[in-house]
């Protein structure tokens, strides 16, 4: 590991979207770098429990779901720690996160994406 840490912090769900239906990400470049960590905040509420999914985007624009996991909403945070081999399989590059609703939730939140280990300097 490099004696200096590179990561970037990048907001992919902006805080305040509802949870009340499904929420999609921007797409994330991992081009450059060979992890992430994936934060999902979200603000008081009643616990409710979902799925998250971290979905491949392939070289084709289809898409191919890698990893589902279940977390809780309501004044938590959930981390998803991913690496860029996971989608070397599939020779795509990039991803995205998918969180399936939660019915009538007034609950909100905001994912950001920590890229790590940077690969070449820019």
């Amino acid at each position: 590991m490099s004696k200096y840490i590179t990561n970037k912090i990048k907001t992919i769900v902006n805080a305040g979207t509802s949870f009340a239906s499904d929420v999609e990400s921007e797409k994330v470049d991992l081009t450059n770098y060979q992890s992430a960590k994936i934060v999902i905040t979200t603000d008081a509420g009643t616990e409710a429990k979902t799925n998250a999914s971290v979905i491949a985007i392939l070289p084709d624009n289809t898409e191919k779901e890698l990893a589902t996991i279940e977390i809780a909403i309501g004044g938590t945070e959930n981390v998803i720690d991913f690496v860029a081999n996971k989608l070397a399989h599939y020779d795509a590059t990039a991803f995205k996160v998918k969180i399936a609703g939660v019915a009538e939730t007034k609950i909100t939140g905001g994912v950001i994406v920590i890229l790590g280990e940077e690969r070449y300097s820019e």
